[in-house]
């Protein structure tokens, strides 16, 4: 199936080049909903029903419902339909294949984040007429096939990255995506896939996957069991690597996504300098072949942060960085609750979403825990006077981050309570005391952080 999905995703790539040899905006978007359509049937079979079913029904919502009742409509439709497309992954006879489940948690994103993003709009209009608004809220009501448009839309329908409805809309309307070397970037990005899908090969053959949680795994000792989770753990995000990158490819290949480097644009939001990019967009700022062009916005994921970052919570950050802001824009900020209780609701749909089984609940319910747990480890190494005894904590940090993402990963791995409790209990869940004793140590211990003007200094 791996080497079935990177095809596509390569297929992918090659059709972005033709996207704006299309000039007209209406064949344009004709061209990408046929193309991701024809993807999902091709990867989902009867299964494509699933697809259709949530694009259509939130189609209805979006264009009829009022806007007080639209985007809580749509969440609980697009998350209701995804367990129980979970449940059918886990108990039918005939389950839906693998890529199909990430099709549809890509599509509830997109749908249920077009209604919250409308929400949000309709929050923040003010009765003034400026170039700003106008950009915010120009196109921002679309009718029926325009939903369905965005649905299918080939780019990411695969794996990704997430993006917005408004950054949907700018990449058929930019006028400046010809003269972007698209191809350039592309290639400066895809440029480590080779090297990750030969690590990938090479850790594969000489640390089978499947070998992980057998009774031949368990006759080792203490040690080897800890131990082999290392090189799981290091398969697992070069196979991440591979589909994020591949991915964003898919996007700079197709210019959705691009925007001018002075337009300050971020993971998933899109610009956050309109004044700059409308200035752009207008001719105002020079010729567009001066200008310096990135994809932050479908950025999905940083590779270096992810490896080299001393806390888990920024390695979290740099992981899916797109579905990371729909989660905290459109879930987190918005609960009227307490910061614990919003994270460890949020890490919650993050497991449902990712699956109904107890694994993902397990990992990511405790890497909450360790999150809070780890500021206090943090604060102490930020208070350290010395330069070594800061480097040395940072290290420290950094160690305790790998080892206990790799001890996490057992239940993302294992998925079944059963098997998830086999591993843990066969190493007297020393992970779980560790995050234990960081809790303790937190809620015994006030936190006291140095100011945030000295720590810069």
């Amino acid at each position: 199936m791996d080497i079935a999905y990177v095809g596509l995703l390569l297929v992918s790539i090659v059709a972005g080049n033709f996207v704006h040899r299309i000039k007209e905006v209406r064949h344009r978007r004709v061209y990408c909903t046929a193309l991701g359509a024809f993807l999902v049937l091709i990867v989902s079979g009867r299964h494509a029903v699933h697809p259709c079913v949530v694009s259509v029904v939130n189609a209805f919502i979006v264009t009829t419902f009022s806007m007080k009742y639209r985007a809580k409509a749509s969440f609980v439709f697009c998350f209701g339909y995804l367990v129980f497309f979970k449940y059918l992954k886990l108990w039918s006879t005939n389950p839906p294949p693998g890529i199909t489940n990430l099709v549809q948690m890509m599509l509830t994103l997109r749908m249920a984040g077009l209604a919250m993003e409308q929400q949000i709009i309709h929050e923040q209009h003010q009765e003034k007429d400026t170039d700003q608004q106008a950009y915010e809220e120009g196109n921002m009501k679309p009718g029926f096939w325009d939903v369905i448009d965005y649905a299918f839309c080939y780019i990411g329908v695969l794996v990704g990255p997430y993006y917005r409805y408004r950054t949907y809309r700018d990449f058929l309307n930019a006028p400046y995506l010809d003269t972007v070397d698209r191809k350039g970037m592309c290639l400066n990005r895809v440029k480590m896939v080779p090297i990750y899908a030969l690590l990938w090969l090479l850790f594969v053959q000489i640390f089978p996957p499947d070998y992980f949680g057998t009774a031949e795994f368990y006759k080792h000792g203490l040690l080897y069991k800890l131990l082999y989770l290392t090189p799981m753990f290091i398969i697992f995000r070069l196979r991440i690597y591979i589909g994020f990158v591949l991915g964003e490819c898919v996007c700079i290949m197709a210019g959705l996504g691009i925007y001018p480097a002075e337009s300050k644009a971020l993971p998933g939001v899109g610009p956050t300098n309109i004044d700059a990019l409308l200035n752009v967009w207008q001719g105002k700022n020079s010729d567009w072949e001066k200008q310096e062009f990135d994809y932050e916005t479908v950025h999905n994921i940083d590779e270096a942060q992810a490896e080299l970052s001393s806390t888990m919570r920024m390695g979290i950050r740099s992981w899916n960085r797109t579905v990371q802001y729909w989660l905290a824009v459109y879930f987190y900020k918005r609960l009227p609750l307490p910061k614990p209780l919003r994270a460890m609701l949020t890490m919650t749909l993050s497991a449902v979403w990712h699956g109904l089984e107890p694994g993902y609940f397990l990992c990511l319910v405790t890497s909450t825990a360790y999150i809070v747990g780890e500021e206090q480890v943090e604060a102490v190494v930020e208070r350290q006077r010395s330069l070594v005894g800061r480097l040395g904590g940072r290290l420290l940090l950094w160690f305790c981050k790998m080892q206990s993402f790799t001890y996490m990963l057992a239940a993302f791995l294992l998925l079944d309570a059963g098997r998830t409790w086999e591993y843990y209990r066969s190493v007297y869940f020393l992970g779980h005391v560790y995050v234990a004793v960081l809790l303790l140590w937190r809620f015994i211990v006030p936190l006291h952080r140095m100011p945030s003007a000295k720590l810069k200094q």
